[in-house]
């Protein structure tokens, strides 16, 4: 295969930290058409590991992978057409890209595709996109993010953490010691699932996509590891929107995951 051995040798230099001589092997495996190094430099160039960061020569390379169809590189020349590096911002751009990547079984690429229907408004079709993420396995911190995108303030975030709270009481152990030790009184939550919301617990809410991905993201998980996943998500929930200063131990672990 054109460009293979090329790629071999920029790969073994890549796992050895000499990041030059990878770009140059890299190089010359990219310009002869092979489609995972042309991947790699353009990765190379994002970073800027072994050259001068350049986000327009990592889009042009991500386009060469892309339009060979490696699923990555798709993903990526997606995700730059979304957030504007390198190239002029384009959401139809970047919805075409990304569902390219997302077919190919891409988790990260349907979530983006999510993201972006939530921020044109479009709530079938984010709920869809981050359904399939789910389906296509996701980690705690993409599930977060597609949760946090469904919030718009911190009043709406507060009435999703007290109703998952009061839950958590009639739930498993890890459940009822969450609510225990989570920090809120119990007459800060109970009452909280009464007094429920389309915001909150309709289909494009916070509640109901929690579920979803839950569900769709671990068909196969015990009951006990759905509850331990819901958990950390509600967990990060309340970090990410600073509702409890005493969830916090450490400021340097708070993620935060606004979107603006």
């Amino acid at each position: 295969m054109i460009g293979k051995e090329d790629y071999d040798q920029a790969i073994t230099y890549y796992r050895e930290g000499n990041y030059k001589e990878a770009v140059m092997w890299f190089r010359k495996s990219a310009e002869q058409g092979f489609v995972e190094a042309q991947y790699h430099l353009g990765a190379m160039y994002l970073e800027g590991q072994g050259l001068v960061q350049s986000d327009n020569e990592a889009a042009m390379w991500f386009r060469k992978s892309a339009e060979q169809g490696l699923a990555n590189a798709q993903y990526n020349l997606g995700k730059m057409y979304f957030e504007g590096r390198g190239l002029v911002q384009s959401d139809s751009e970047a919805v075409k890209w990304l569902r390219k990547a997302s077919e190919q079984g891409v988790a990260e690429a349907s979530y983006t595709l999510g993201l972006i229907g939530v921020i044109q408004r479009d709530k079938e079709a984010s709920v869809k996109d981050f359904g399939k993420a789910a389906e296509q396995g996701l980690s705690i911190d993409l599930i977060t993010k597609a949760v946090i995108a469904t919030i718009p303030n911190k009043e709406i975030a507060l009435a999703f953490v007290l109703e998952e709270i009061e839950a958590a009481q009639y739930g498993n152990e890890d459940a009822k010691k969450f609510a225990k030790d989570i920090g809120f009184l119990r007459d800060e939550y109970e009452g909280a699932m009464k007094d429920c919301s389309a915001e909150v617990d309709g289909p494009s809410g916070p509640q109901q996509t929690l579920t979803k991905l839950i569900l769709g993201g671990l068909p196969d998980s015990s009951i006990d590891e759905k509850a331990r996943m819901r958990i950390e998500v509600v967990k990060n929930v309340i970090k990410n929107w600073k509702l409890k200063e005493t969830t916090q131990e450490n400021d340097n672990d708070v993620p935060f995951w606004n979107l603006n």
